[in-house]
């Protein structure tokens, strides 16, 4: 096993395998963060996580667990529909600070954090989006998401767009969601317009 983890790259750092007994920490340092793997890559950390880089995924699902984690820079696949799922699955705060899929829509993004902040301006994948779609077991009056761009866009392709039960999302600027599925939501607050556009919209109850 491993105790902190960190990698620093002038240009790129390739992941052909996953990393999953690290007891500490990890940070990863470079240009570009490629996950290129013929198998699922899964980096676990008993701490936190930096990734400092635009992430790319070449056809390969990556699934990341920590107490917490950032992500400074974009994500976005380079393959085909489908093909580069993205999972993440922090205790803490997750920080995802750059757009994910703009250039390249992944194919599923599963974002689960007890606090989530997104500084990109677009989120997009083919199929589902889950963001905190486990929910809260208690609603709680400070915000669970939060959109630090001025405007945001969170668009599936091909699927839905779920929040969990008792989640609060708050944009500080505009936000739309669009799906060709269903739209879940609870309780969202933004500084600017707010609009969903889905066949299928469900608004939650508190509980």
């Amino acid at each position: 096993g491993l105790n902190d983890f960190t990698l620093t790259a002038a240009d790129t750092i390739e992941f052909g395998d996953s990393f999953t007994d690290i007891a500490g920490n990890a940070a990863f340092t470079a240009s570009e963060i490629r996950v290129n793997a013929s198998s699922p890559v899964s980096i676990e950390t008993g701490g936190w996580q930096t990734w400092d880089g635009d992430v790319v995924l070449q056809e390969t699902d990556l699934s990341v667990t920590a107490e917490w984690a950032e992500f400074t820079g974009t994500i976005d696949s380079d393959g085909p529909m489908h093909a580069s799922e993205l999972s993440i699955d922090v205790d803490g705060e997750l920080r995802m600070l750059g757009s994910i899929g703009a250039t390249g829509a992944l194919g599923a993004i599963d974002l689960s954090a007890d606090l989530i902040t997104l500084g990109g301006t677009e989120i997009n994948a083919y199929g589902d989006i889950l963001l905190n779609g486990d929910g809260h077991a208690e609603f709680g009056e400070a915000a669970t998401i939060v959109g630090l761009a001025d405007s945001l866009s969170i668009t599936s392709f091909m699927g839905n767009i779920l929040l969990g039960q008792n989640e609060v999302f708050t944009q500080l600027g505009d936000l739309s969601m669009e799906s060709t599925g269903l739209v879940r939501i609870g309780d969202v607050n933004t500084l600017g317009d707010f609009s969903v556009t889905a066949p299928n919209i469900e608004i939650m109850s508190r509980e």
